[in-house]
C-alpha cells in the first residue's frame, strides 16, 4: 500500500509543490533527490549527553540502536538544535505561529522536517529497539512508518528518504494546526 501511495503522490507532487498545487511556506528546507534511505538517525532529547546517564529505558531504545547499527550515524539534537532548525527551515510566518508552543509539539514538526530534508531515521529516544535496521531494509524500501489500522500513522518511529511527499504532506498538515 505504501509503494503505491508514494507512486500515486510522487507523480502528483514536484519538489515542495504538494498535492493542493500551492507551495507550502517553508521556503528555506534545502531538498536533495536521494531515493535511497540515508545512514543516519536524528534523536532528539533536552541534553545530548543522554546516552552516558545509565536509564535502562534508553538502553534498550536509542542505546541498542547504535550497538546494532554501527555503520549508522546516530546524531543526538538538543531543544536548541530542534528551535535553530524550525526557525531556520520554516520562513518568519510559520515560525510566529509555533515559537511558543511547547517543546513537545515542536518536536512533532521538528522530526517531519528533519527526516524530509535528511531523510534517514527519526526514533523517540524511549523506542524498543532490538533489531538491526538493515534486517527491515531492502533495496526498494522507501519508507518504514508504524500504523494503525492503516488510516493513522505514529511519528515516534520514521524512516524514510529524503524529500518524501507524504512526509511532506504531514508537515503541511501540522502546519495547519
Amino acid at each position: 500500500k505504501d509503494s503505491i501511495l508514494l507512486r500515486k503522490y510522487s507523480k502528483r507532487i514536484n519538489s515542495l509543490k504538494l498535492i493542493t498545487n500551492q507551495a507550502p511556506d517553508f521556503p528555506n528546507i534545502s531538498i536533495t533527490n536521494l531515493s535511497e534511505i540515508p545512514k543516519v538517525a536524528h534523536i532528539s532529547w533536552k541534553r545530548k549527553d543522554i546516552l552516558n546517564k545509565g536509564y535502562k529505558l534508553i538502553d534498550k531504545g536509542v542505546s541498542n540502536l547504535c550497538s546494532l547499527n554501527p555503520e549508522w550515524d546516530v546524531i543526538i539534537y538538543d531543544d536548541e538544535d530542534v528551535n535553530k532548525t524550525l526557525r531556520d527551515c520554516l520562513g518568519a510566518s510559520n515560525w510566529a505561529c509555533i515559537k511558543n508552543k511547547t517543546m513537545t509539539a515542536k518536536t512533532d514538526l521538528w522530526r517531519l522536517i528533519k527526516t524530509y530534508q535528511d531523510g534517514g531515521l527519526y526514533t523517540d529516544i524511549d523506542r524498543y529497539i532490538d533489531t538491526p535496521i538493515s534486517e527491515i531494509l531492502t533495496p526498494e524500501t522507501k519508507m518504514v512508518i508504524p500504523t494503525y489500522l492503516d488510516v493513522d500513522f505514529s511519528q515516534d518511529f520514521i524512516l524514510t528518504f529524503p524529500s518524501n511527499p507524504i512526509i511532506g504532506r504531514a508537515i503541511e498538515s501540522n502546519l495547519r494546526f
